[in-house]
């Protein structure tokens, strides 16, 4: 065989080579296809089918709160719940102007708390007469609305390294550790109105106690310079939430029915189990829980105790998805503002493996349900606008316009946009 007939095999050997690789990828490719496609088809199997909120109308809420000056957005929780919404959009790449509206929110209260009367601070809030607390960065009082500024403040600082929102949260903390009254138990006060009765309700839990872990957090550049003084605020602070977190869910926790007491005063507990009592204690135990040591003993305790709360809604959630105004009352009216609650909590609980996946379902329906109770103009239907003592007073027709309802609805949304499990 001459040297050309020899190049010629080789080159004939080297063409249907490639050939043959070229077909055995097609083959791999036309397989892994084929297997995800399959898998896909089988996980849906097992699924109930699920469309939640309408993103449009998602869209409509932001961009209701975003055409208000950041100044009509106040310190108290009817301001701070909507801007925590839309930063939980905006720490998953959306809406790339909420950081700068809160920033312009930040210096606006900033600079206009330095010159306001007590009574232009009313005004402006929903503190009613509860005492002004001057001295920190910001106007605060003695009423557990404001601590929820540490929803907004704490990522604020996280995305942008503002100081003057790190300061807050650490205000805030010194707030709730060392100037709102605690009764008789050692919970903390609602507020400051006649602190003979003791007055606490599960929504104090939910500003008070998270508010306490971002305190805590606004201190970890101190400490990871050594600095012994910081360690011990944060090392109180972290008590001090852990401490209340079991306090409120001891308080509150009916652990026969599995669902949430409205209210404590006079030295005893209430009477009904209103829908967003039983939420508020939801969402104070999730934003807790990814704070606390995972060994930890409150860590466990935070856990079963979602899973107790899992175990109610899932026995009174309606049919429909809906909770009910008093969650154990089947003649009560379907509130939403408790149903997107259970949703968010839920959905969290399940999604960071907190709870038993068995109880997405719980979530889905309730998202479901919200998006019929949500117009294509981002108007909510179906809100409670009256409070824990209307609620046990069985004041049950005060439905209307709730102030902090597209927050919830906001940061639900979020939660939604994310993976439903990753554990």
């Amino acid at each position: 065989m001459n040297r050309f007939s020899i190049f010629n095999h080789k080159y004939i050997m080297f063409h249907h080579l490639k050939k043959i690789r070229k077909a055995v990828y097609a083959i791999l490719g036309i397989a892994v296809i084929s297997i995800y496609v399959f898998s896909s088809c089988l996980n849906r199997q097992g699924q109930k089918e699920f469309s939640g909120v309408d993103r449009k109308k998602i869209e409509a809420v932001i961009n209701n709160a975003l055409s208000k000056d950041p100044s009509e957005h106040n310190t108290d929780w009817f301001g701070t719940m909507p801007l925590a919404g839309l930063l939980s959009w905006h720490k998953m790449g959306y809406y790339p102007e909420v950081k700068d509206y809160v920033l312009k929110w930040l210096d606006y209260h900033y600079e206009s708390h330095k010159t306001i009367s007590d009574e232009e601070f009313h005004d402006r809030t929903s503190a009613g007469r509860c005492t002004v607390i001057r001295g920190y960065t910001l106007l605060l009082a003695l009423y557990c609305g404001y601590p929820g500024v540490n929803f907004v403040c704490g990522p604020l600082y996280q995305l942008t390294d503002n100081e003057i929102a790190r300061q807050v949260c650490k205000d805030v903390g010194d707030l709730v550790l060392n100037k709102i009254p605690r009764n008789e138990m050692g919970l903390l006060h609602h507020d400051d109105h006649d602190l003979t009765r003791g007055f606490t309700i599960p929504d104090a839990a939910y500003f008070y106690v998270p508010a306490l872990f971002i305190a805590a957090k606004a201190y970890d550049k101190e400490v990871s310079e050594g600095d012994a003084t910081a360690k011990e605020i944060q090392s109180k602070l972290i008590a001090d939430g852990c401490d209340q977190l079991k306090k409120f869910t001891d308080l509150f926790l009916d652990r026969e029915k599995k669902i949430t007491k409205t209210i404590y005063r006079d030295g005893k507990l209430g009477e009904t189990y209103w829908t967003r009592a039983n939420g508020w204690l939801l969402w104070t135990i999730v934003e807790s829980v990814e704070y606390l040591d995972k060994n930890s003993e409150i860590y466990a305790y935070a856990c079963d105790a979602l899973d107790v709360i899992a175990q109610g809604i899932s026995k009174y959630q309606d049919k429909s998805g809906a909770m009910r105004l008093l969650v154990n009352e089947e003649n009560t009216p379907l509130e939403t503002t408790g149903t997107i609650f259970t949703a968010y909590g839920i959905h969290k609980a399940v999604r960071l493996g907190w709870i038993d996946k068995k109880y997405l379902d719980i979530a889905y329906k309730a998202w479901n349900y919200v998006d019929t109770q949500l117009d294509d103009d981002g108007n909510l239907s179906g809100c409670y606008f009256g409070w824990a003592i209307p609620a046990e007073n069985r004041e049950l027709n005060q439905f209307g316009n709730l102030k902090s309802a597209p927050g919830m609805l906001l940061t639900a949304g979020a939660e939604f946009a994310k993976s439903p499990i990753i554990n």
